[in-house]
Order: structure tokens, then C-alpha cells, then sequence
């Protein structure tokens, strides 16, 4: 029994996420005795926090966009008030990601975090900006949008 305990507890530390129903099966034994060890060794279940993944220059290039837009305001007060800040958003059903069977054990939060690959398929686009102190939108996109259709929705708003 000392034996499985210890082969649990390793098993957990080489790999943070095993499930509970995973560990019980490599192990030979019940998913309940599992998950009993692991709540008295305070090794709780925290869930993952999505972000976006970022590429190792990613640091760099904002770095460099906010220090020219610190040094344009100091030219002119009202530049920032000049920018359209705009952004879409695709929604899927694709984009899901089930986060209810996935867990990191710890004895203390983690904040572990798992980066998502974001996948573009059908669905609904939203577009909003802001300029100075006017929000502009949101406007649905249409679903395929060419520079014609383009041209057509930006002239109906």
C-alpha cells in the first residue's frame, strides 16, 4: 500500500494534469482512493486559465509600438485622440475549449495556464473601435468578407 501511495505521488509530481480516473488505472486502484490521497496531501484541482499564446518577440515589438506612440504624443497632445482603436472577434463553436476535466494538481493555485490555438472556421464577426471618446459599433461583419463586401457593409454604417 506504502508502495502505491508513493508510486501516486510521483506519478503527480512528473505530470501535474493527470486525471484522477488516469491515475486510478495505471495504478490499480479506485478512483475514489485515488482522490482521497490527493485531497490529504492537499494536492487540489485548479483549473487552467486560457491566454493567448505569444511568440518570443512579441515582448519587443510592444516595447517598441509603445515608446514611438509615448514619443508621437509628446509631439502632440492630441495624437492618441486621432487613433482609431478597433478590434474584431470571431466567434465559433470551434473555438470551445471544455475546461471542466482539465486540472493541475498543487497544494497551492498554480495559475497555471494553457495556451489555445484559436481556430477560424463559419461564424459570427463582430467589429468596434473607438475614436477619441466615441465608441464606434459594434457592427456584425458579414460572414465571408471580400474588399467588396467590404466596402458595401462600411458604406451601409
Amino acid at each position: 500500500m506504502v508502495a502505491q501511495v508513493v508510486a501516486i505521488l510521483q506519478r503527480v509530481e512528473e505530470t501535474r494534469d493527470v486525471s484522477t480516473r488516469a491515475l486510478a488505472r495505471e495504478m490499480t486502484s479506485t478512483k475514489s482512493t485515488v482522490h482521497r490521497l490527493l485531497r490529504s496531501e492537499r494536492l487540489y484541482p485548479f483549473r487552467y486559465t486560457t491566454v493567448q499564446g505569444l511568440k518570443p518577440d512579441d515582448c519587443q515589438k510592444r516595447v517598441a509600438f509603445c515608446e514611438g506612440l509615448l514619443q508621437q504624443q509628446n509631439t502632440d497632445n492630441d495624437f492618441i485622440a486621432h487613433i482609431l482603436w478597433n478590434e474584431e472577434a470571431c466567434f465559433t463553436r470551434d473555438g470551445v475549449f471544455n475546461h471542466h476535466s482539465s486540472h493541475m494538481r498543487s497544494q497551492v493555485n498554480p495559475l497555471a495556464i494553457r495556451p489555445q490555438k484559436h481556430q477560424e472556421r463559419w461564424c459570427l464577426t463582430v467589429w468596434a473601435g473607438i475614436l477619441g471618446d466615441h465608441l464606434l459599433g459594434p457592427y456584425l461583419l458579414p460572414e465571408r468578407l471580400s474588399g467588396q463586401s467590404y466596402w458595401c457593409f462600411s458604406m451601409r454604417s
